[in-house]
Parts: structure tokens; C-alpha cells; sequence
């Protein structure tokens, strides 16, 4: 999984907007570093709600606020993994964007994007409004 993503207003991201029942025009915008707040859909079919989340696996309390804690950086995550992981036993949310960065090395980073336009979803958790 990606650290970084990215938001855009598009047709595609109206139309992904649309699909999961929530207005477009309340979705946060933007490129997207651990920390950010975000945009995450939760919800059943029936009701789907728009929330603000931060974008991180762990968050820990400072001063100044939540931020995230530098002793847990989670990417990657196996989906064989999430039955015994604890912090994926929480609410599901799906996450909107239109692209993703990725690196192999962590040195030469890729945007990578559907080539139609289309948006794209992650599959996260969330609690207390942060975003797993």
C-alpha cells in the first residue's frame, strides 16, 4: 500500500462519488502525506456517511494534536495478515482517489493512475477518526 495519494476533482472522481452515494463536492482534495486529513466513506448499502479522517496507521497525542506515531509505519499490509491483527478489527471505510504514488526502493517513486480517468478505492479501517 501506497503512503501517498492523490485527489483530484475529475468526472471520475464525480462518477466513483456517485457510485458510493455521497456528495462529491464535500470530498477533500488534494495530494495526500501521512498526517493529512482525508476523505473516508463509511457505511452499509442503506447509508453511506462522508467523515474526516487522518491519513495513518497509529496516531499518538502531542502537543499540538494527533499526529503520526513514527514507531508504527504500516504499508504493505498482507491481506492474510488482517484476521489477527487487532487495529484491522475495527469499522471498514472505503477511500476515494485518482492516483497513488509507489516505489520500489523508496527512491524512485511512480504516480500511478488509471489511464480512462476513472478513480479508484482503497479498502481501510478506521477509529476514532484515524485511517487504517
Amino acid at each position: 500500500m501506497c503512503t501517498n495519494y492523490v485527489l483530484i476533482k475529475s468526472d471520475g472522481s464525480a462518477k466513483l462519488a456517485e457510485s458510493l452515494g455521497v456528495d462529491a463536492n464535500q470530498l477533500i482534495y488534494g495530494d495526500f502525506r501521512p498526517g493529512a486529513k482525508i476523505s473516508v466513506v463509511t457505511g452499509g448499502s442503506e447509508a453511506r456517511l462522508l467523515r474526516q479522517a487522518t491519513w495513518w496507521l497509529y496516531l499518538q497525542q502531542t502537543p499540538k494534536g494527533l499526529r503520526p506515531h513514527r514507531d508504527y509505519f504500516s504499508v504493505n499490509t498482507n491481506y492474510r495478515k488482517l484476521p489477527q491483527k487487532q487495529e484491522f478489527k475495527h469499522s471498514r471505510c472505503i477511500i476515494p482517489a485518482t492516483a497513488f504514488v509507489e516505489s520500489q526502493d523508496g527512491k524512485r517513486p511512480h504516480l500511478l493512475e488509471p489511464a480512462n480517468g476513472a478513480a479508484i478505492a482503497f479498502g481501510a479501517c478506521t477509529r476514532g477518526g484515524r485511517t487504517r
